[in-house]
């Protein structure tokens, strides 16, 4: 019996909706929609804590006829930095989380703008001073958006007096096409996609600053990959030196500093490597494998790095602070 019920549930299901019909071809009626490719490298932001103090504000840092805007939704920051010679020169749509009892945001990059590319961008009729394009990382990976870049991009080359051949000339590598160019250029935008950054703000009647943390669960292998860049309120670096036989600065953009305060000479750096070919235990760096551990379950995080002339150096995480920004709404 439940069985005979079961099919003439079934027959009425038909009845009702009807019964696909072939067109003759086993194309479907309407077009598919493609498919967005999603980041594999995104990271995933922490949950929320708390109320949100900064929902539907926006404040604003001036510097002569230069301004920078940060401007809350209840889930997305867009930051804003204007150049009075040449408008929009530099933006931002985030995605964040917060925590209100420790004061601090956590934030991924969604869309990203720079003046450069946006130039390009506007010849290539998908952006405008009026309503600029934000990229994303799906553009990226987009061939029919870098070949719109390239469109004008190699044109605008040629008429300036440069070919293809001109711009390979003496080059390492050789491209084939204006498009090689165009994607090598934003290759230096897809690692902003990839990162996960953390603030600590501080709301002082009608102002706002921040100072760059790691996240909550931080670890030394992607802290030393720079996984933690932020890209706004503050540029960070990691650097570290041999004060006695040598100077080494490595790039994996957070702020450090040495507890033996003899390391901590700025005007004794100088820029070398990235690291790369990060473990567990070692990082290559300008050439040279260091070996190092962490304690990344204290408050203060610390990185101890030897190798390369290096003995029990200890790196502990130093907080940049933002420009002090005003509520202008």
């Amino acid at each position: 019996m439940k069985k005979h019920y079961f099919l003439i549930l079934l027959l009425l299901a038909f009845t009702l909706t009807g019964c696909p019909q072939s067109n003759g071809t086993d194309t479907p009626d309407t077009p598919e929609t493609p498919v967005t490719p999603t980041n594999p490298n995104a990271k995933t932001l922490p949950e929320s804590v708390g109320e949100n103090p900064l929902v539907g504000k926006t404040y604003r840092y001036e510097d002569g006829d230069d301004y920078e805007t940060v401007c809350f939704t209840e889930n997305t920051i867009e930051y804003t930095e204007m150049d009075a010679d040449i408008g929009l020169h530099e933006g931002y749509i985030l995605k964040y989380s917060y925590d209100a009892t420790k004061n601090e945001i956590y934030m991924t990059v969604e869309k990203q703008y720079d003046d450069i590319m946006g130039d390009f961008l506007e010849l290539a009729g998908k952006s405008s001073e009026e309503n600029p394009y934000y990229f994303t990382w799906a553009d990226l990976q987009d061939e029919q958006f870098l070949q719109d870049i390239a469109n004008v991009f190699g044109p605008g080359m040629e008429a300036e007096g440069t070919t293809l051949a001109d711009y390979n000339e003496g080059m390492e590598t050789n491209y084939a096409s204006w498009t090689d160019i165009v994607k090598e250029m934003l290759a230096d935008c897809e690692p902003i996609f990839n990162t996960l950054s953390a603030a600590k703000y501080t709301i002082g009647g009608n102002t706002l600053s921040f100072t760059s943390i790691l996240p909550p669960d931080a670890t030394a292998e992607a802290f030393l990959k720079g996984e933690y860049q932020s890209p706004i309120f503050r540029e960070l670096s990691f650097r570290y030196q041999d004060g006695e036989e040598g100077e080494v600065e490595i790039i994996s953009d957070i702020p450090c500093e040495f507890t033996n305060p003899k390391h901590n000479n700025e005007e004794d750096n100088f820029f070398g490597e990235e690291i790369y070919d990060v473990t567990d235990s070692t990082f290559k760096a300008a050439g040279e494998t260091y070996s190092y551990t962490a304690d990344f379950a204290t408050s203060q995080k610390t990185i101890t790095v030897s190798g390369y002339g290096l003995t029990d150096v200890i790196l502990t995480e130093v907080l940049g602070s933002s420009d002090i920004y005003t509520l202008v709404q």
